[in-house]
């Protein structure tokens, strides 16, 4: 009799867990695109916006090799 609610219950923490974690992966991408929105409007030159963006890509791609082309 017990064993149904225990499963319906692990199964309910499960699924809300997920949802926790989901949630915080979204706000922090939201605080990243607001940090990196903030920062490119306050750099002064093309320079500085470009140095600006590749400390965005490196954040997030962590220890992945990155190569920015330009035309």
């Amino acid at each position: 009799m017990l064993q149904p609610l225990i499963a319906a219950r692990a199964t309910a923490s499960s699924k809300l867990l997920k949802a926790e974690q989901e949630l915080l992966e979204e706000r922090l991408d939201q605080e990243f695109r607001e940090r990196l929105e903030r920062a490119l409007l306050i750099a002064e030159a093309e320079p500085a916006a470009l140095r600006t963006g590749l400390r965005a890509v490196a954040e997030i791609m962590g220890h992945a090799e990155v190569s920015l082309l330009l035309s």
